[in-house]
């Protein structure tokens, strides 16, 4: 009879036991922060009826909704200014019995670094975490599916990590870029999730990746190198195969359901046209993406709460200098006038920047801050990714009018209310390679870098960019980076084994970033066109003591040009000396390497005609 008693007894334990509570979202909050009450999602079993108190009588809590199922509870937790970092207690109650959970309050990121942002004076690198170095291999396996963590399988995931990326650190220094923004780092449970667009938890990184204290670590390791960092975020769905989907927290977390729902028709244009009918609306911000991807509901207050207060979390948890947010017009523009105020009221000076994948300047513009919304107002992220730039750059180089089309672009920037804020590309991890678009690694290739990193706005090089790799569409794109695995072949980290394109690519961009980095007026200096033909872009860019012209090679064939032209002549007052070389010229030869030229103010002393002093 001794094991069925056991059994009995055991039975009559788990019907005495308090509350069943399997986690809380999130999982610890900071004391320093101006967001309060703090909302908790709290999941477990039959949590109807439950009270939910704190062993600190400061710290109030108040049940707000449970779920039909008993399965979720929200509560709001006050935490009163001035209340110590520690971990303290929730109480969960029901019945008489009770379930007590430690939960931390710390100090957020205020305490060891203020969120910078970005601006024009950045130059930022993208990399997908799982494709560009392996630092500790001991993570690489996490199921027993072989094909899911094999670099053969170019859907599957390759062992890119934070060690890798922390190992690294150096490389970018040397490389001239000043801010690293990675592909999302969370919780990405599916077989092909590599890439991070697919979360299943919003408070857990993946552990493909690391540990949670890992990328802190790597946050604050980049920070200390003199590089910010940017997390990649998405507001607009989830994983189908996150547990929420088919058991939501609220009836209406989602629009649709699994079996029944919109698809999105990706119709940008119509969510800023005034003469859309709300079906119109709706398909595109309530639609699932690509039909597959559940699409989170905008209009549920809680959802709004939770999705403001995980952005928080994330950047107070971390020290994160910027956000950069997957999808946005996708998600109802409603949600932005709640995000960007209270991100804006913990982190002044964090930096966000939206994707919005068109490629007209119009339809990017309109979702960028300060520019008037449907409804009157003028909420967005600062910065855009300039995709109608990514669009004509490589007609510049293939079609015989390219370079009217880059030229106009430019052009439109009057479409922008902070045109210097766009984040400019010549490819990323969506679109084909621009080396393969071109079918360039040579000089065309090294005039487009030109553009990239000495024109307006704020660079983006997509790793790999700095040495010409190839790559069609998705998965092409999206190759092992040159010595970041074992089993030899060229090194990028180190040059060894890169081909002549390769090598000549990367030693032209770290020369560019150098610049760049040297001469003020090509970060931050505003742009004036000077000449434009087929086979010449020549702007001006003026900063507080700093002046420069970039000379953009669009041609073929060597060229000469003279500084009296008269197409030349109203800026060019004063004498230049080269930026990539010495002394001062009268003309110059033009081969397909475009450097910029740069007025020293000696010379510009020396030289300026009478009449009033021009800019620089």
């Amino acid at each position: 009879m001794l094991v069925p008693l056991l059994i009995l007894l055991l039975a009559a334990a788990a019907l005495a036991a308090g509350p069943q509570i399997a986690r809380i979202d999130p999982p610890d909050w900071f004391t320093d922060l101006q967001l309060n009450p703090l909302l908790l999602l709290v999941e477990g079993a039959d949590l109807r009826g439950v009270v939910v108190a704190s062993d600190d009588p400061r710290l109030a809590a108040t049940v707000l909704q449970v779920s039909e199922d008993g399965r979720y509870l929200f509560a709001e937790l006050s935490v009163p200014p001035g209340t110590a970092p520690g971990t303290y207690t929730l109480v969960f109650r029901k019945g008489g019995e009770e379930t007590r959970v430690p939960f931390a309050l710390r100090l957020s990121c205020h305490a060891f670094h203020e969120p910078a942002g970005f601006g024009p004076e950045d130059t930022v690198y993208l990399l997908m975490p799982d494709r560009f170095a392996d630092g500790n291999p001991a993570n690489n396996v996490q199921t027993s599916n072989a094909a899911e963590s094999s670099r053969d399988n170019p859907r599957g995931w390759h062992g890119g990590d934070f060690a890798g990326i922390s190992a690294h650190l150096d490389y970018f220094r040397q490389l001239g870029v000043t801010a690293l923004w990675m592909t999302p780092v969370f919780e990405n449970a599916g077989a092909i999730s590599y890439h991070g667009y697919h979360i299943t938890d919003h408070y857990a990184t993946d552990p493909h990746f690391g540990s949670l204290d890992e990328f802190v670590a790597l946050v604050r390791a980049a920070q200390a190198a003199g590089l910010k960092v940017i997390q990649d975020q998405i507001t607009n769905h989830v994983s189908p195969e996150h547990h929420w989907v088919d058991a939501p927290p609220t009836p209406t977390w989602f629009n649709g359901t699994r079996a029944e729902h919109l698809s999105c028709d990706w119709n940008i244009a119509g969510l800023a046209s005034p003469h859309s009918a709300p079906p119109v609306r709706d398909s595109t911000v309530r639609g699932w993406f690509a039909g597959i991807l559940p699409d989170l509901n905008a209009d549920d207050a809680l959802l709004r709460r939770y999705q403001v207060q995980n952005s928080i979390w994330w950047v107070a948890r971390t020290g994160l200098d910027g956000i950069r947010m997957d999808t946005y017009p996708y998600t109802d523009y409603a949600f932005w006038k709640e995000w960007f105020p209270a991100l804006r009221r913990e982190f002044p000076r964090l930096g966000v920047v939206g994707e919005v994948m068109e490629w007209t300047p119009p339809l990017v513009a309109y979702w960028q801050q300060d520019y008037p919304k449907i409804d009157g107002t003028a909420e967005g992220p600062l910065s855009l990714m300039d995709f109608p730039s990514v669009r004509v750059l490589p007609l510049v180089y293939t079609q015989p009018d390219g370079w009217r089309a880059l030229r106009d672009i430019y052009q439109l920037d009057y479409c922008y209310p902070h045109p210097e804020r766009l984040f400019t590309l010549m490819d990323n991890h969506d679109m084909a390679r621009f080396r393969t678009a071109v079918g360039d690694a040579g000089a065309k290739y090294r005039n487009a870098l030109a553009a990239l990193l000495l024109l307006r706005g704020i660079p983006q090089l997509y790793s790999g960019d700095e040495i010409a790799m190839a790559g069609g569409t998705d998965p092409d794109n999206r190759h092992d980076f040159p010595g970041g695995f074992p089993g030899g072949g060229p090194n990028a980290f180190t040059g060894r084994g890169l081909g002549s394109d390769e090598a000549a690519a990367l030693a032209w961009t770290r020369r560019l970033l150098d610049i760049r980095q040297r001469i003020p007026a090509l970060r931050t200096g505003t742009f004036t066109e000077v000449y434009a033909d087929p086979a010449v872009l020549v702007v001006r860019k003026d900063a507080p003591g700093s002046t420069a012209l970039v000379l953009l090679y669009l041609g073929s064939q060597e060229r000469d040009f003279q500084w009296g032209s008269p197409g030349f002549q109203p800026a060019l007052d004063g004498r230049y000396r080269s930026a990539l070389g010495d002394g001062t010229l009268d003309s110059f030869s033009r081969s397909p390497s475009p450097p910029p030229w740069r007025r020293t103010a000696r010379s510009t002393a020396a030289t300026r005609p009478p009449g009033p002093a021009r800019p620089g």
